[in-house]
């Protein structure tokens, strides 16, 4: 860790930022406890490092429709990446997908009970929102890669190495439970 400006530590590597805190940063804070050095603070992460650091582009905003769901202002590709949800410029979390990523967007939107990671994070999308925070959907698409002629999944790689590197708040892969 390494102190910020604000005499905080953060992350190596990861730029500090001085924004409110939303329910995004504040949410899980202590189920990371054990993953930082004594005294270590999370310190969020802007959706701008994920674009100019990580490839990420944007395709749009979550909005209300409806009663009880949302949708998205612009389509998501119809091809598989990393996604991640940013809200109020704050990343909150990371996902991969093999299938389309308009397809999991999908998944999102209808939030099946036997999904239950699609459920949980509808309803962390839907609390956002009905506070009136801005959800966006950033996307990247990794090319294809080879280690010694062996396909290597650059997306699944790319989902890991962020999850563990900036610690989004609503995904719990590797929490201690």
């Amino acid at each position: 860790m390494q102190p910020s400006e604000s005499g905080q530590d953060r992350k190596a590597g990861s730029p500090a930022i001085e924004k409110p805190e939303t329910s995004c940063s504040i949410a899980n804070r202590s189920r990371w406890k054990s993953r930082l050095p004594p005294g270590g603070e999370i310190q969020p992460i802007a959706s701008d490092y994920l674009i100019s650091s990580g490839g990420f582009r944007r395709v749009g905003e979550w909005r209300l429709a409806g009663g009880e769901g949302f949708e998205l202002t612009d389509p998501a590709p119809k091809e598989p990446g990393v996604y991640a949800f940013v809200v109020d410029d704050i990343a909150c979390y990371v996902g991969v997908t093999l299938m389309t990523l308009h397809t999991r967007m999908g998944h999102y939107c209808r939030g099946n009970e036997n999904m239950r990671t699609s459920q949980r994070i509808k309803e962390l999308i839907l609390d956002a929102l009905r506070g009136g925070s801005v959800v966006e959907l950033l996307v990247a698409i990794p090319k294809p890669a080879e280690w010694h002629s062996m396909p290597v999944n650059m997306a699944a790689g790319l989902d890991a190495g962020l999850i563990s590197h900036i610690l989004p708040a609503w995904n719990i892969r590797g929490a201690r439970r």
